[in-house]
Order: structure tokens, then sequence, then C-alpha cells
């Protein structure tokens, strides 16, 4: 039996079904409590003005020091008893999710007890998928701390912060905001200069936010297009401990085909490698697939009888291209990298088109999804897997 494990890869197959076993736990978040950034406001000193240059140390800008060729650390002076402290991955991103210093320490720190997980959003903050974490560590001196965290990344860039204030949440997110904004962290977005489009989405597990995504099309050289595909996912699995995972894909497809010549996926659990896979067309109906799963180096090759497609190129041409499905329905191989042995065999069925909206069924190995489609892709998604309520709803589009 396959095991699913919730991957970013746009065909939403991947999926950690253990994940709806712990849903259960999730506290009902408050929405007043939510992350909102005050995009009107004026942040007086705590302003970081741009371009913040992350080499040079300044007292009005925050201290900047760099860890290494790759990484940076700020720390950003405000108006409390703690600054907030940020780093900064750039680069060659390892793809897995970082918790911050402080969250590491605490595991083995007996002078501190996490009590509960208060807050668990996401969103889009100047153009930057994030999640942001809110958790209650009790002193010995019977004293709560509120620890913030939030988490913004995109291709090749991965930003940490956290603020250790019982309250200013509002100072918090302003300070991030500000930071954000800054030519030192916008470059990351002018560096790719052939984006098709972007998306991000919010994922919610039984009506609670669970996690974010971004999908880049990249058209990268002719007759080529290039799907990359992230996935953050943070759930708690009782009142205090959580399970963090990340995952990355990076897609090769033929756009006259739709097939698929190449691709990289990687995917961590905990700071676990679970897979780090690649998959390399080597003639018409053969790939090639290397890499480690669960610790295990792996080689081999698979026959096709047919181009082995992914699901987000097909969607994008539904609309555009609607000969590609024949009689209301589409059935087409799909590679899954949690398992990489063989391919499977996949179904869209069309419940309604209109030249605007297209709504959809899809099935792979005994898990059914309805989808929307619109103009720029895949909007919505909607799983109900044995209790679990998933549904995937897009936030951001460019």
């Amino acid at each position: 039996m396959i095991k699913h494990t919730f991957n970013s890869n746009c065909i939403y197959l991947l999926f950690l079904l253990t994940i709806h076993c712990t849903t259960t736990a999730v506290q009902k978040r408050d929405h007043a409590d939510n992350i909102q950034a005050d995009t009107t406001s004026t942040l007086a000193r705590h302003t970081i003005k741009g371009p913040l240059n992350l080499n040079v140390l300044s007292s009005e800008n925050g201290i900047s020091e760099q860890m290494d060729i790759n990484n940076y650390r700020i720390s950003i002076p405000v108006a409390t008893k703690y600054p907030v402290e940020c780093f900064l991955n750039e680069g060659n991103l390892s793809p897995f999710y970082k918790e911050s210093a402080f969250f590491e320490k605490t595991k083995n720190n007996k002078n501190l007890k996490p009590t509960s997980v208060k807050n668990i959003s996401g969103g889009v903050l100047n153009h930057l998928p994030y999640i942001y974490l809110e958790k209650a560590y009790l002193t010995d001196e019977n004293e709560y701390v509120n620890v913030k965290l939030i988490t913004l990344s995109s291709k090749n860039f991965m930003l940490t912060c956290q603020y250790n204030e019982a309250d200013n949440q509002k100072t918090f997110l302003q300070v991030i905001e500000s930071l954000t904004a800054t030519n030192a962290i916008q470059k990351h977005f002018n560096q790719f200069p052939h984006i098709k489009s972007r998306h991000i989405n919010e994922v919610f597990i039984n009506e609670q936010f669970s996690g974010i995504m971004e999908n880049i099309v990249f058209e990268t050289e002719e007759n080529t297009l290039s799907y990359y595909s992230m996935t953050d996912m943070l759930t708690p699995i009782n009142t205090i401990d959580l399970i963090n995972s990340k995952s990355i894909e990076e897609v090769q497809i033929n756009n006259k085909t739709g097939a698929v010549t190449s691709g990289k996926y990687y995917s961590y659990k905990n700071n676990e490698e679970e897979y780090q896979i690649s998959l390399e067309r080597n003639n018409l109906n053969a790939y090639v697939v290397t890499g480690t799963l669960d610790g295990k180096k792996i080689e081999k090759t698979i026959i096709t009888k047919s181009n082995i497609m992914y699901l987000e190129f097909i969607a994008n041409e539904i609309i555009s291209n609607p000969q590609i499905i024949k009689d209301n329905s589409l059935d087409f191989n799909e590679f899954l990298a949690n398992d990489p042995f063989q391919t499977y065999k996949s179904k869209i069925i069309i419940n309604s088109y209109t030249p605007e909206i297209v709504k959809l069924m899809y099935s792979s190995n005994n898990l059914k999804m309805d989808m929307k489609i619109d103009i720029h892709g895949i909007s919505h998604v909607h799983i109900n897997n044995d209790g679990a309520m998933i549904k995937i709803n897009r936030i951001y589009s460019k």
C-alpha cells in the first residue's frame, strides 16, 4: 500500500494521512488574534530603512552578522525588553523547516515548560508566504512567556524570526512587515526573470490552518516549462507538540506534449529527511530514478507505456486548450516521489465546464479530490479522506 505523504507538487497527492488523526487536538484559533499586518502603520524608530545591507552593522537598522556564505543572523532592537531575532538563509537552501534556536533550547530546558500552542496561522506578507506560530511557556517562577515565531520562505530563500515578549504581537508584525519590504529581501523576486505565474495557497485540515503552499511556473527555454512547488506544514499532535514538514519539487515539462522530462523531489518531516529523489527521462518510454528514500540509496529505471504527466500542467491547459480532455475525462500517468518505483494511473472527470471555471473530480490510488480551475490554474481543492476534511485555497496569484 502506498504511504501517502503531503507534498507540494500541485498534484496534491502525497498527503500525510497520519495528520488527520491528530487534528482533533488542534485548538480553535482566535480569529481576532490571527496575524494581520497593519500596512498603514508608521513604525517610528522600529522602521528598517532600506536597502538593508546585511554585511554592515548598523545600530539604527539592527545588527546583522554573517554566519557563513548563505546565512545571516539579524537582531532588530525595539522599544521592549527583547529584540526581534531573525535568521536569513539564501542561496542554495537546504529544503527543511527551521525552528528557531529558542525552540530548540526549550526542548531540554527544565526552567521552561511548554503549556500550549496558542496560535497557528499563515498567509502572504509582502508577496511572501508565511507561517506564524505562537507558543506559551511557563517559567519556574510561574511566569508565562509567549514566544512568537514567523517563517517566510520562497525559492532559495528562508527568513525565520522570533520575538519573546508576552504580548506586543503588533510590534513584532510591524517589524517583520518592514524588514520583508527591504531590498535585501525583495531582491529574491528579481533574480527569476522568466516567471510565467506564481500562486500561494493555504491548507486547512478540519477547518484549522495547517500549511502554506507556493507554486511558480518558469519559462526556462524553448518548449520547456519549469514547475517549482513548496509546501510548509505545521500541525499540532496535541496541545503542546507539533509536526513540521517541508517538501519541494522542481519539475521540467515539455510544454508541447505535457510530458515530464526531469524532476527533483525533497521531503523532510521534523527536520529528518524522508526522501531526496531525482527523475530523468532517458528515452521515449523510460525514466531513471535515483536518490535516497528512508535513508537508503535507490536507483531504478521505470518503463512506461505513455508519458508521465503533471497535474498542474493539465489544469493550466484545460481552459485554454479544452481539447486535451475528450469525452469529459482524461487518464494519465503520474510519478509519486515517496513511492518512486512505478507510475500510477490517474483520472480526471469534468463535472462542469465554462470558459472561466472548470469543476472536476481527480482520482488516483483510491484518493479522490474535487477541484476548481480558473484561468490561472487550480484555485480550490477539497478532499474528504476517512473523516479528515482537507481544503486547499489559493490566496495569491500573479
